[in-house]
């Protein structure tokens, strides 16, 4: 069994649960947004679940992509050094799609500071999740639509992306069960 992690229902706006729903190989599940949720959702649903993989579909903001495009993070750090600096490295993972690949950022808060400039992705949860799969030996994979350039008034732009990115990551997730990537 494939879990989808998401951070919030409202990134999906139904297709994705209507795919989860169609496929008795996949069990969507929200982890709530910042690094702590995730993480425990995360650890939850391994140890309930115990599946073959995790994917996480989602939304982020980044300076490198623009707006509307879909990458694979392959590569996770946590941008939250100064509160957990025993989690300052990167993650790494091998990629499913032929999807660009990128370096996702993550942290409990929007940067629009110079600093958001060393990730080419920033999020609020892949890191946590990626750390998760990782100790407890579960494939982690990670598909992000760009949904701001983190400057600017961030939410409001996430929230006018929020039913494109729901229809892009619906087509990747139909591609990857057509393909049988993940099943």
């Amino acid at each position: 069994m494939t879990v989808i992690l998401m951070a919030m229902k409202n990134e999906s706006n139904g297709l994705i649960e209507k795919i989860a729903q169609d496929d008795s190989g996949l069990s969507l599940h929200y982890t709530g947004f910042g690094l702590l949720a995730a993480a425990q959702k995360t650890t939850e649903i391994i140890c309930q679940f115990k599946p073959q993989r995790i994917l996480n579909l989602g939304t982020a903001g980044s300076r490198h992509f623009p707006m509307g495009h879909i990458v694979e993070c392959t590569q996770f750090s946590n941008r939250t050094r100064e509160l957990l600096s025993t989690l300052n490295y990167t993650l790494k993972t091998f990629p499913i799609t032929d999807l660009p690949e990128a370096h996702c950022g993550s942290a409990d808060c929007i940067d629009l500071s110079e600093a958001a400039d060393a990730h080419e992705v920033l999020d609020m949860e892949a890191f946590a999740m990626a750390y998760v799969c990782q100790k407890m030996n579960v494939p982690f994979h990670s598909v992000k639509y760009i949904t701001d350039s983190s400057e600017g008034d961030v939410p409001a732009l996430w929230r006018k992306q929020l039913l494109p990115a729901s229809e892009a990551l619906q087509k990747v997730l139909q591609k990857l069960i057509q393909t049988k990537v993940i099943s």
